[in-house]
């Protein structure tokens, strides 16, 4: 049987939009290690409750949490009935409290190593759903199962974000001087809060490798205003990094005319680049240039859709971190200002 699709559940993005939405600092840590209060397991009821029995199971995932706040345990025992009505999978780290804890319930529970790769599923009954086939067998990367999800999420949201040429033309003259069949902007999307920090959110995951990793670049930079939302809720769950604007780049930029601001002195920092939409690079090679010039690096760039029409040069392949590829579905196409004749767009 072909082996369904996933859908997460996640505490603790849930945990940091409270924190975040209350101006709390160090959310991150906080939201760490003060899940399990009262509203936290009110809320991710109804996450649970939201999805319809005939959808694949939710998986809850756990395994950023090492424990849960004192009392939880109590508080998640209710858990049991509504699995019986709504099941779903606890996903957990091995050797974690919450390992111990998910042990006792009567819940389906999958338990995972450091690398996110299944080393053991328990379940009370045979009732554990067959369309997951391969996502229960072990070793199963669950990280590359969850980045799939994303990838699937994201792209279910696509379509409130492309703009495509006025009737009677195949192609749109982009601010850059090519020409496009049809146009990605992500305003649309970073304008719903709550899209916005969940793609900071996710970003995050893939930077820290499922939040268990330090994130090792000392600042995020940004090159244009949609990426700036999305770079504020970032600096906003690692509230200890800086955050770079670099502006006035346009079509053709002079080094004199650009600017970096926000950061006095990059020199010898580690940065991170957020961008919404990688399609040729050119913005990616500009700002890794100017970065050096200013002495700075960086290090990784991760963007929200990369298009996979071109490569940038100065950023290494595994350093380009993308959330969704959407490309081959798409159809995308882009040509260089001198191959559209007047009159034939």
């Amino acid at each position: 049987m072909k082996a369904t699709k996933a859908i997460f559940i996640e505490p603790l993005l849930q945990k940091l939009e409270v924190l975040i939405k209350g101006g709390e600092r160090n959310p991150l840590t906080k939201a760490m290690t003060m899940f399990g209060a009262p509203d936290d397991i009110d809320s991710l009821t109804k996450a649970i409750e939201r999805h319809e029995e005939l959808k694949p199971w939710p998986l809850i995932d756990f395994t950023p949490f090492v424990s849960i706040g004192l009392g939880s345990q109590t508080r998640i025992q209710r858990f049991g009935g509504l699995y019986r009505r709504r099941p779903f999978f606890i996903v957990v780290r091995q050797g974690t409290a919450l390992e111990q804890l998910a042990a006792l319930r009567d819940i389906a529970t999958i338990i995972c190593d450091d690398q996110h790769k299944i080393i053991k599923v328990i379940h009370p009954d045979e009732k554990i759903d067959s369309g997951y086939g391969k996502l229960l067998a072990k070793g199963t990367d669950l990280f590359q199962t969850h980045s799939a999800w994303v990838h699937q999420v994201l792209g279910e949201n696509l379509d409130s974000c492309i703009s495509r040429p006025p009737e009677g033309r195949r192609y749109v003259k982009l601010h850059d001087e090519t020409w496009a069949n049809l146009w990605i902007d992500v305003k649309a999307m970073v304008q719903d809060p709550r899209l916005a920090i969940f793609v900071a959110y996710q970003m995050a995951y893939a930077l820290t490798h499922g939040y268990r990793e330090q994130l090792i670049e000392d600042a995020f930079v940004v090159a244009n205003n949609t990426s700036y939302v999305i770079a504020s809720f970032l600096n906003q769950i690692f509230d200890d990094k800086d955050l770079v604007i670099v502006d006035r780049l346009g079509v053709y930029p002079s080094l004199t005319r650009t600017k970096i601001v926000a950061l006095q002195g990059i020199q010898g920092k580690r940065l991170c680049m957020i961008e919404d939409v990688v399609s040729t690079g050119r913005e990616v090679d500009l700002v890794h240039l100017l970065s050096f010039l200013q002495g700075g690096s960086i290090e990784r760039v991760v963007c929200l859709f990369n298009l996979d029409i071109a490569s940038p040069l100065l950023a290494k392949a595994d350093s380009l971190i993308s959330l969704c590829r959407p490309s081959l579905a798409l159809k995308y196409k882009r040509l260089a200002k001198y191959s559209v004749k007047q009159g034939r767009t």
